[in-house]
């Protein structure tokens, strides 16, 4: 943590810190990049459900077939999203943990 350097007040104000994150603990990053995945798997999971549940209707074919579809990948499209999430965040920690020392990491005012 420092000071604002002098001269870049563009970035920030006069007399307040700057913060720079060094590193982020993993599981914490892959814990949240999981839930946040998860919650807009469930968004997209309803538009697949609904999408495959008007296609089974239209089609002339089994609603039946295309409401146990839409049904399926609203259940599954979340969990495959937050597991996807889980472990994006981990790499994605990971490669900022190994990186930012060498390049600076990501600075923002207190």
């Amino acid at each position: 943590m420092g000071w604002c350097p002098t001269g870049q007040t563009r970035f920030c104000e006069e007399g307040r810190k700057m913060v720079e994150i060094r590193n982020f603990d993993i599981m914490s990053v892959a814990k949240i990049y999981g839930v946040m995945m998860a919650i807009m798997g469930v968004v997209i999971g309803l538009i697949y459900g609904a999408m495959f549940a008007l296609i089974g209707m239209a089609s002339g074919g089994s609603v039946a077939m295309g409401a146990i579809v839409g049904i399926i990948a609203i259940i599954l499209v979340p969990i495959v999203y937050g597991i996807l999430g889980f472990i994006l965040g981990a790499v994605g920690a990971l490669i900022y943990n190994a990186v930012a020392p060498k390049v600076g990491g990501v600075r923002f005012n207190e």
